[in-house]
């Protein structure tokens, strides 16, 4: 979800990516007095076909009806947050996935990423539906990730984060591996991707709109030059350059290109 500052307006995204592809792929106003829950199954609803895709979501996404809906009704498999929200079934994650051990087997390594360098671990924990406590949970995840900030080359400050996951993917399909790249990817596509340059590199977080249409339409324009770099992105430089050097009969000849 998104909510563009300065107004009430709150939009949830769905965001697609690919290895080679990440762009915002459908969105839907969230109503006011309401929240993300909701506005996942229509959402969702407006992707024509979802059978063997992996969705990933937030915490705020952990219920039962939106795992129901993502397996049984639309054939995918879901990757989602786990916090307090749910506290049973974090509990039941806490118990099986000991914080004091990690597989030196499944670590990343450091990636540099807007100034910092990032380090992701993962253990997993097969269980059933019944087990979890939540319908169609094939597994409990576990993720530690290390970030260290850069300052002139330098790490000035250091962080560490225990996060709790679950997942409908057969764990003999998605590996700790798989499973680690697509958590990556998520992050990636939506904070590093969609996030950053939606509230850095577009400047939404200093918008002045205040009013929710028009605040709406800004989004889908903004959606737009996401996805235009996105369809172009190779050899094309940063987002902020590509932005600079981009004219309307660009844009038109990148939208009626076959690529």
């Amino acid at each position: 979800g998104k909510q563009t500052r300065r107004t009430r307006n709150r939009i949830a995204i769905a965001v697609g990516f690919h290895w080679s592809f990440v762009g915002d792929i459908a969105q839907r106003e969230i109503e006011e007095k309401s929240n993300e829950i909701p506005a996942l199954e229509p959402l969702l609803e407006s992707i024509p076909r979802m059978e063997g895709t992996f969705v990933t979501a937030d915490a705020m996404q952990c219920q039962q009806q939106t795992c129901a809906y993502i397996t049984q009704q639309r054939g995918a498999d879901y990757f989602i947050g786990l916090k307090g929200n749910q506290s049973g079934i974090l509990e039941r994650a806490q118990i099986k996935l000991p914080q004091e051990f990690f597989s030196l087997r499944h670590d990343s390594g450091w990636i540099k990423e807007h100034g910092r360098l990032t380090r992701w671990r993962i253990q997993r924990k097969t269980v059933t539906p019944e087990e979890a406590g939540l319908c169609g949970c094939r597994q409990f995840i576990a993720v530690w990730r290390e970030r260290h900030y850069l300052r002139r080359g330098r790490v000035y400050e250091k962080e560490q984060e225990y996060s709790f996951y679950v997942s409908s993917a057969n764990p003999d399909v998605y590996h700790e591996a798989a499973l680690l790249q697509a958590m990556r990817g998520h992050w990636d596509a939506i904070e590093n991707g969609s996030h950053y340059r939606r509230d850095v590199s577009m400047g939404e977080d200093a918008s002045g709109i205040s009013k929710r249409a028009q605040a709406h339409i800004m989004a889908s324009l903004r959606n737009l030059t996401s996805g235009l770099f996105e369809r172009q992105k190779t050899g094309t430089g940063s987002f902020p350059s590509w932005r600079r050097k981009m004219t309307p009969s660009k844009a038109i000849g990148i939208l009626s290109s076959k690529k």
